[in-house]
């Protein structure tokens, strides 16, 4: 994890290829980085946006897959 946080932390902000969604979204990143959030219950509190239908197209309902990525987001509830 801390390694998918240090990475976040270098791509975030603001892109002028990208200005209006960049701009809207900057506001939403932490001043002093994602690091903080690096934590047992950094998340405890956030709304974390899980693709449920892209994961179902390629693993129907049932299979290991599926399944370890429902343990998985059940693990961040």
């Amino acid at each position: 994890m801390a390694d998918a946080v240090t990475l976040l932390d270098l791509i975030v902000g603001f892109d002028p290829l990208d200005a209006n969604a960049t701009k809207d979204a900057s506001r939403f990143i932490p001043f002093d980085g994602f690091q903080k959030s690096l934590k047992e219950d950094g998340l405890r509190g956030k709304r974390v946006g899980i693709l449920r239908h892209s994961f179902s197209n390629n693993y129907p309902k049932g299979t290991m897959e599926a399944n370890t990525f429902e343990a998985h987001f059940q693990t961040m509830r």
